[in-house]
């Protein structure tokens, strides 16, 4: 029979040691905690969203594997579904953070309203047809999304305005550059990239997909593959390749593999000439501003124009302006 000092030797030892696990657990929380990644949301507008009969571009024939997007005034229509990635590229890989299927269903409601006739006549009934469309967002598993977690997008579409608006959350902040590609499994396509810099200090961001954007991506994706990509390639691509020279090209989009498009974690390849000139002359840009400058000069006509020359050149002096 243990004695009543025992008992109360085992007690105390009991509680010392129930008191320091839970401030051992206390201790684990803050350290997790502390080392909790930060985070960001992601938001995208797609705008101008075909509802009624689409109008063929008579530019294009069923032979034409490009797209032709500057003359385009919708690429997206309710009658196909919309694709979402995003993917973060860091230590010379690239990673799937979201993704996202969107969806349009139409519905006609038609309504019986009575005329009153100028003639004393029977009242006339005519039929009115009022069309409505809602928005169905679908993840990878092909699970319904009102509200988007990680690797996930939502979506709201605005009958009005036709325009369809994405958000993706809880996207970590350890990636170098982040992707975005909106898609449609006949493979037209919109693009945006963008760096850490510009992720670092918000909480969320809105993307702009102008058509140059889309445009610098191809560059960024193909360069990516084929060369030692860092920051100053990056900047690189946007001081050469700016606004003013996108303008002047006129440029037709390659279209992307529809097979490769159809999986749930596509990669994004596109073979063009220009956009492979582009990347040659931004590696150049990075050794040797002379051979840069001849290499331009020395371009065939058929790649680019003297005036387009003449921007790029500009455009090459600004950028070793830049990094003097």
């Amino acid at each position: 029979m243990k004695s009543p000092i025992n008992i109360l030797v085992i007690s105390i030892h009991i509680s010392i040691f129930l008191v320091l696990g839970s401030c051992g657990k206390v201790v684990q929380k803050a350290t997790s905690d502390s080392k909790k990644v930060p985070v960001f949301s992601l938001s995208i507008k797609v705008e101008n969203i075909e509802l009624g009969i689409e109008q063929k571009n008579k530019t294009a024939t069923s032979n034409t594997p490009l797209l032709i997007s500057p003359k385009t005034p919708s690429i997206f229509s309710y009658k196909y579904p919309i694709f979402l990635s995003l993917k973060g590229y860091s230590n010379n890989k690239a990673h799937d953070l979201a993704w996202g299927k969107a969806i349009l269903k139409r519905n006609n409601k038609k309504e019986d309203l009575k005329s009153k006739p100028v003639l004393p006549t029977k009242n006339s009934t005519l039929n009115k047809v009022t069309t409505t469309y809602k928005g169905f967002m679908y993840d990878k598993k092909n699970i319904s999304v009102t509200t988007a977690k990680q690797s996930q997008f939502d979506g709201k579409f605005n009958q009005s305005k036709k325009e369809w608006n994405f958000t993706t959350n809880n996207v970590k902040k350890t990636y170098d550059y982040y992707l975005s590609v909106i898609y449609t499994p006949s493979a037209n396509y919109q693009m945006t990239i963008i760096d850490q810099a510009e992720v670092s200090s918000n909480k969320k961001i809105m993307l702009d997909t102008k058509l140059i954007n889309t445009f610098k991506s191809l560059v960024f994706i193909n360069a990516f593959r084929t060369l030692e990509f860092d920051q100053s390639y990056f900047n690189a691509i946007d001081i050469l390749f700016d606004e003013t020279f996108f303008n002047s090209l006129n440029y037709i989009f390659p279209k992307f593999n529809k097979k490769e498009l159809a999986k749930k974690n596509p990669i994004f390849k596109a073979s063009d000439p220009i956009i492979e000139t582009c990347i040659t002359l931004l590696e150049l840009s990075m050794i040797d501003i002379k051979e840069a400058i001849a290499y331009i000069n020395n371009l065939d006509k058929k790649f680019f124009t003297d005036s387009q020359k003449e921007i790029l050149l500009d455009n090459i002096k600004q950028f070793e302006q830049t990094n003097s």
